[in-house]
């Protein structure tokens, strides 16, 4: 099995400092060593720009600079997103894209050229027609949306295949699996055996499995949750990888799909 696993890493702005470096000890710096030291393959990431300028501001530059490294050894690939974190879908198409535009420029004055992502990241995974256009509009090659969007797919764990959005060919579409994502953000699992079950047999033959959560799921919200995150990519039944990887591996050919409106909200998933 293939695990693309994307960590969602954002701070409000309103968060006073001594919240701020609690979650870089029980979190962040943590996750950056726990990465560099996974044997193999590598995760996605969307780091929020407030999030970078208060870290290098208050003195957590070493974050940073280990993410980087990160970034350089192919262990980590940055997404593009939006600045301060707007929803995207309650922004007009001039707004979007300048909200787009601000977040890459904030990545680049912290990480210079490593800032150049492929992929895309909507804000809570907040997806509309307009979002899609305005994503393709600007050149990015793929886009990561909850499974709530597909229309007429079905919810599966493990895809054999990639995906376009019906009206924007040039863009691949990658579905966030929203009860296994749902699953590590409440803890529901306890190690690599856990999670191999839930996704199902043959669980690590075939297949490429997208989960997507906070990355604050990991030693902040629950406290040595990192434990699990370790195991899972030290297990020989996953390999980890990017969603950039994905294209490399499985090449041009992808199955068109229609996407209706979408977020990773708790509500919706309540709902779903």
């Amino acid at each position: 099995m293939l695990w693309c696993n994307v960590l969602d890493l954002h701070f409000a702005a309103d968060q006073p400092d001594e919240v701020l470096r609690e979650v870089a000890e029980r979190c962040y710096r943590p996750l950056v060593g726990l990465l560099g030291d996974a044997p193999r393959g590598g995760v996605t990431m969307n780091v929020d720009g407030v999030l970078l300028e208060r870290l290098r501001d208050d003195g957590m530059g070493d974050i940073i600079e280990g993410l980087g490294r990160l970034v350089e050894e192919g262990r980590v690939e940055l997404t593009g997103s939006a600045a301060q974190n707007a929803i995207l879908t309650t922004l007009d198409e001039d707004e979007m894209k300048r909200a787009i535009e601000e977040h890459a420029r904030v990545s680049r004055r912290v990480f210079g050229a490593l800032f150049n992502p492929a992929g895309f990241f909507p804000p809570e995974l907040s997806y509309s027609p307009s979002v899609g256009r305005t994503v393709d509009a600007l050149g990015y090659e793929w886009l990561l949306v909850d499974e709530t969007a597909a229309d007429g797919l079905e919810p599966m764990p493990l895809h054999q295949d990639l995906y376009a959005i019906e009206g924007a060919d040039s863009l691949t579409v990658f579905f966030r699996d929203r009860s296994l994502s749902t699953g590590i953000l409440y803890r529901g699992f306890e190690g690599a055996d856990d999670f191999a079950g839930a996704v199902g047999e043959p669980a690590c033959r075939t297949g490429y499995l997208v989960t997507a959560t906070e990355a604050e799921v990991y030693g902040y919200h629950h406290a040595g949750y990192e434990g699990f995150l370790a195991a899972v990519l030290s297990d020989e039944r996953v390999e980890s990888s990017t969603l950039s990887g994905l294209l490399t591996r499985y090449g041009q050919d992808r199955t068109p799909v229609r996407l209706r409106q979408s977020s990773w909200s708790p509500w919706a998933t309540l709902q779903y």
